[in-house]
């Protein structure tokens, strides 16, 4: 038996929801097309350079991150046609969320209201419902796997632009290795063809997998097929400065070139997601690379209490002649050899304050006070 027909039994008896069975005694000829009969057409988007439309686009981040905030923002953004915050153009659309974490009554809704979503056209699916032979119904919870009636949901709402699925890892379905990159490629497959059928953005939310890594795109937990098949990834953070601000950044973009990263706080009450006017000029792996370095350093001992004392002598003559940003003192610093950690436990010493500014960055000053700190403990 050749390798050819060994791929063909196999296929035919395995029925992977991927291929369509093979019909007995039937050659296939390799279908050829001519580039030149191929009409250019340009990418069609849902936010610009950063979400296309009829691809699949992945958000990878740790819990509470903040990814299932982002996503109901950008339901909202989506179901309204609003500009996003960089001011590219929006267009008005149904969203379908397919959640597996979060319940719809006490958590999707109040968030969709609170970022004032028009929650007419927010549908949530997690299920399909059949009716037997006794006139009872029969329902079952969906996977990927279940690509015909997730198309069928996308055809009962033809204006969805945004399918949200989160997290992909709870839909994936208990046959499917998650591991296991041709596995996961098999279900990823066809939703990415129905995504191209229904020219709808499909955006799936992923965790990040235990111990990190030097390229952000790697951290996606799962088989590395996730980050393959999507054509856009992006990752959220938190500042480690602020616990209320979060960080979208770049990941990888086979469409378009490299958008600057993005940066918003959950705030008011109730709580709602707020972005900021000014871009983040930090891909995902630069910010990967200073969370590595800031474990490092803190794996470290301490500064003594004279270093201490003799950055935070340096940072309040830096800072005496007004405000400056943390880049700035960041740069300065490192000009004289003095490491970030110090830098931090200095100002954390002096209780230098830390005012966000109108452009959406972020200003170091003395505090009111005007000085520093008496005493520098001498911790880890």
């Amino acid at each position: 038996m050749t390798a050819i027909n060994r791929i063909k039994q196999r296929v035919e008896r395995d029925g992977h929801p991927a291929t369509v069975k093979l019909a007995k005694g039937v050659e296939y000829a390799p279908d050829l097309v001519r580039m030149s009969d191929v009409q250019a057409v340009p990418v069609p988007w849902l936010w610009a350079d950063r979400i296309p439309l009829g691809r699949i686009t992945l958000l990878v981040g740790r819990p509470g991150a903040g990814k299932t905030w982002f996503t109901t923002w950008l339901a909202a953004m989506v179901s309204r046609g609003w500009s996003f915050p960089d001011k590219c153009h929006g267009t008005a659309g149904s969203v379908i969320l397919m959640n597996a974490e979060d319940s719809a009554a006490d958590t999707l809704k109040p968030r969709l209201e609170a970022c004032h979503a028009d929650c007419t056209k927010v549908h949530t699916l997690t299920s399909a419902r059949a009716t037997l032979a006794d006139g009872t119904t029969a329902s079952k919870v969906l996977t990927l796997a279940d690509v015909d009636q997730i198309g069928q949901a996308l055809a009962a709402v033809p204006d969805a632009r945004l399918l949200v699925i989160d997290p992909v890892g709870s839909f994936i379905g208990g046959r499917v290795d998650a591991h296991r990159d041709n596995e996961v490629r098999g279900v990823l497959s066809p939703l990415a063809a129905l995504a191209e059928q229904h020219k709808v953005a499909v955006v799936l939310v992923a965790h990040t997998k235990k111990g990190g890594g030097e390229i952000a795109d790697d951290t996606a937990l799962g088989s590395r097929a996730f980050v393959g098949v999507a054509r856009a990834a992006w990752h959220l953070m938190r500042d480690p400065e602020d616990k209320d601000r979060r960080l979208l950044l770049p990941g990888k973009n086979n469409l378009a070139k490299e958008r600057d990263g993005l940066a918003f706080r959950l705030e008011g009450d109730p709580t709602t997601v707020v972005f900021e006017d000014g871009p983040v000029t930090l891909s995902a792996d630069d910010a990967l690379a200073n969370e590595a370095r800031s474990h490092a350093e803190k794996r470290k001992p301490g500064p003594r209490a004279d270093a201490r004392m003799k950055a935070a002598q340096w940072l309040g003559e830096q800072l005496a002649s007004g405000p400056k940003t943390p880049r700035e003192l960041e740069e300065a610093a490192e000009k004289i050899g003095l490491g970030l950690r110090t830098l931090q436990r200095a100002a954390e010493d002096m209780g230098v304050e830390r005012n966000k500014t109108y452009a959406g960055g972020w200003l170091w000053k003395l505090p009111t006070s005007g000085g520093t700190a008496a005493t520098v403990h001498d911790t880890p």
